[in-house]
């Protein structure tokens, strides 16, 4: 886990699974697992984008980082309170 941002009525994350494993078995462990701790109750799917080799990581950072703003939440994207990034550089906040 890279990025983790909440929103109102959606999350937007940045994550990396092994290769043996599929994405949609892991977002639907982890689906199952806030319904259970959570009581979230979550719309059927999801949206992904994999990132390919050329792709820039802090341009996908900051288009997730910046969406509170884009959305009226905020004035500015580190505003925003619901966010979490560990060891993502200090340059990309």
């Amino acid at each position: 886990m890279r990025l983790f941002l909440v929103m109102p009525d959606h999350v937007h994350a940045l994550v990396a699974v092994p290769a043996d494993r599929e994405l949609s078995s892991e977002i639907s462990l982890w689906k199952r697992f806030t319904v259970k701790r959570a009581g979230i109750a979550w719309q059927d799917g999801f949206f992904e984008h994999r990132m390919r080799a050329g792709e820039q990581f802090d341009l996908k950072y900051r288009y997730v980082r910046e969406n509170p703003m884009r959305a009226g939440l905020v004035k500015q994207a580190f505003d925003w309170p619901w966010v979490w990034a560990p060891d993502v550089p200090v340059y990309l906040e």
